[in-house]
C-alpha cells in the first residue's frame, strides 16, 4: 500500500464517519418531531397569508366590476328595504 492509498483511505474513513454522524442526528425521533411541528406551523401560516391575499384581491376585483359586497356582510346597509 502506498502513501497516497493510505491518505485516500483515511479521507474515506473520515467522510464515512461524518456521514454516519449526520444520519444519526437526522434520524433522532425528538428532532424529527420538533422539525415536523415547525414545518406544520410554517405551512399553516403561509397558507393563511396566501388565502388572505387571494380573498383581498378577489374582493377588490369584484368591487371594481361593480359587485355589491355589502350584501354579504352583517351590516344593515345590505338589508333590503332600508
Amino acid at each position: 500500500m502506498t502513501n497516497s492509498d493510505s491518505d485516500n483511505n483515511a479521507k474515506l474513513i473520515k467522510e464515512i464517519s461524518r456521514t454516519a454522524a449526520a444520519l444519526e442526528k437526522q434520524n433522532n425521533p425528538g428532532a424529527r418531531f420538533i422539525l415536523g411541528i415547525v414545518f406544520g406551523v410554517g405551512t399553516a401560516i403561509g397558507a393563511s397569508i396566501i388565502a388572505s391575499l387571494v380573498l383581498f384581491g378577489s374582493a377588490k376585483v369584484l368591487q371594481m366590476v361593480g359587485f355589491d359586497l355589502d350584501a354579504f356582510t352583517n351590516s344593515p346597509a345590505g338589508v333590503v328595504g332600508e
